[in-house]
Parts: structure tokens; sequence; C-alpha cells
């Protein structure tokens, strides 16, 4: 039967989906309690997802700037063209307005 399959999958669909409002939204009260300019840091690999966590930190939130250590070049190239959208995620899940992502080299930090 084709849509079987079809139909399995998207009764799984909704309820995951509401999981994962729900644990966004409990994320978000948490880290509303956090001190003023950290709660971006802490954001950072829920916002950036476990393999980009894994291979940079973010070191501090400063007048809007979220700066974070990179690899290398490679890394910084890549994760800068996703900058608006870690800056969007991370404004609406720490509720501070992200101006922008600086990706720092080691040396740099």
């Amino acid at each position: 039967m084709p849509g079987a399959r079809y139909f399995r999958i998207s009764i799984l669909v909704g309820p995951l989906q509401r999981i994962k409002s729900s644990m966004q939204t409990m994320a978000a009260g948490i880290l509303r309690g956090a001190p003023r300019g950290e709660s971006p840091v802490i954001a950072w690999p829920l916002v950036c997802g476990a393999a980009v966590a894994e291979k940079t930190e973010a070191i501090d939130f400063h007048r809007g700037i979220l700066r974070v250590r990179v690899p290398d070049a490679g890394w910084r190239n890549e994760l800068s063209r996703l900058a608006p959208q870690y800056a969007a995620a991370l404004h609406e899940l720490a509720g501070e307005k992200i101006l922008s992502i600086a990706f720092v080299l080691p040396h740099e930090a």
C-alpha cells in the first residue's frame, strides 16, 4: 500500500513537533533566567547542533556580538554563511538581540 508509509510517518510527526516545541519553550524559559549577556553563549550549542558544537565554542557576548571560536578558516567561511539563521534562532531562544556572530580562529580569541 503506497500511502501506508506516509500515514505512519505523519502519525509520528505531530507528537514529535509538539515535544520539540515544548522543549524549546522550556529552554527559552531557563535561558531568560540567565544573567544578561550569558544566554546567547549558553544557547549556542542548542542552536547550532551537536556536530557544530563539538567543533566550536561560544566565547562571549558583548554589545550584541557573539564571538564563537572555530577550528579553521574553512569552518569560519561555512558558518558565516549561516550566521543570519543562527542569529535569528539565538534571538528567539535566548531573548537577546544578536547583531552579529564573529567566528574567530583560535589565535584570534
